[in-house]
């Protein structure tokens, strides 16, 4: 607590010599004033203690209260003496609060803010740098591309245009179509009432011939037609369509394709699951050229004779659609043949596809082949893109 005072000590001594003698000559007045006896250093500590309580007392006392002021000890406060010098009064030092400090953290970052964003370049900079580049850009298109680019790019977009509008044009065949179709393929008895349900007939009409002569035409009967999905192999669209047969087989798979101004047509290769020799011909051959198989493929494991090391070959069992027997062939690990073709047969297990075989130079086994050419996943025949 700050100490005050009202009036310096010898002042107070004064007046309470002046008090003291004014009280005496009431009470005595034909008497003279004797002179004061002094008084000794503690009797005036002691006297200035006790008014300075009682000055201290009556500020500390709110204004309306009348209550008696409380007797404090004498012990709670040092007793001052004559020879103690003044304290000097301090002006208390104002803290920062924790509010304080707060804001300016905030205002600190705002300030931060602020700075960043006047760093960084506004849009304007950024259209009006942009500006110059487009129309040099544009001027050296116009300047310097020739007209032969441009004729280029002309026949090109015509040339992707018109083959998109071929393949959009062809509606998708009606149920009653495929049903009518599928019904005269079944029910052909010669070539010429054949050709005319299948797809692209003059250049198969001497194979469609020769297949024949091994394996004549029978007349079977449509029964219902079970499924119609659309399929896309490569961008060429093509149908599904699963069909119950009254003969033979309860259900057969019959790839509908679009033939051009004919139409929706059978596609007849893979209808027969065409080969152009059969295993035992191929077997007893040995050709060294080069012979295209529909055939179902297969992870093996046959590892012999010309083909007994598994880290620069891997064996592919090639399974007869028509159930005539197993053929083992081989394909380098490191070719992009074998690559693709190990990697699709690890993913999908055993899969229809087309490959190009012969035999070695000096075969050892009639059962052991070169894979010279993956032709594609599949046994359908895409038609090439027209230039």
């Amino acid at each position: 607590m700050q100490e005050w005072w009202p009036m310096s000590s010898s002042k107070r001594r004064s007046a309470k010599k002046r008090k003291r003698s004014s009280a005496q000559e009431k009470r005595s007045p034909s008497k003279k004033p004797s002179a004061a006896e002094p008084e000794s250093p503690e009797q005036e500590a002691e006297e200035e203690f006790q008014e300075g309580v009682e000055l201290i007392a009556r500020k500390e006392q709110p204004a309306a209260s009348h209550s008696p002021r409380p007797a404090l000890k004498k012990t709670a406060l040092p007793v001052a003496r004559a020879s103690d010098k003044a304290m000097p009064v301090m002006e208390p030092r104002p803290e920062l609060t924790w509010e304080k400090e707060a804001w300016e953290q905030e205002e600190d970052r705002e300030r931060d803010v602020l700075v960043q964003e006047r760093k960084r370049p506004s849009w304007r900079y950024w259209f009006w740098l942009a500006v110059p580049v487009i129309t040099v850009a544009g001027i050296w298109q116009v300047v310097f591309r020739s007209p032969e680019a441009d004729l280029a790019a002309d026949a090109a977009d015509a040339g992707d245009k018109e083959a998109s509008e071929e393949q959009s044009v062809r509606l998708p065949p009606t149920l009653e179509e495929v049903e009518e179709l599928i019904g005269a393929y079944l029910q052909a008895d010669s070539v010429d009432a054949l050709v005319k349900t299948i797809r692209n007939p003059e250049p198969l009409r001497t194979t469609i011939e020769t297949h024949l002569a091994r394996a004549p035409l029978k007349q079977r009967t449509f029964a219902s037609l079970e499924l119609l999905v659309q399929q896309d192999l490569a961008g060429f669209r093509y149908y599904l369509a699963k069909a119950a047969v009254r003969e033979g087989m309860a259900e057969e798979n019959f790839l509908i394709v679009d033939d051009g101004d004919r139409g929706w047509r059978v596609d007849w290769e893979t209808q027969v699951v065409f080969n152009p020799v059969s295993w035992q011909e191929l077997k007893a051959a040995k050709p060294t050229d080069e012979v295209e198989l529909r055939v179902h493929a297969a992870l093996g494991t046959y590892y012999n004779y010309d083909f007994s090391d598994k880290n620069s070959h891997s064996c592919i069992e090639l399974r007869d659609p028509k159930g005539q027997g197993v053929l083992f062939a081989y394909v380098g690990r490191q070719t992009v043949n074998g690559s693709a073709l190990i990697g699709l047969l690890e993913e999908r297990g055993e899969s229809p596809v087309m490959v190009r075989v012969r035999y070695p130079e000096k075969p050892k086994s009639d059962n052991q082949l070169i894979v010279t050419e993956v032709v594609r996943f599949g046994w359908l025949k895409v038609p090439a893109k027209k230039t």
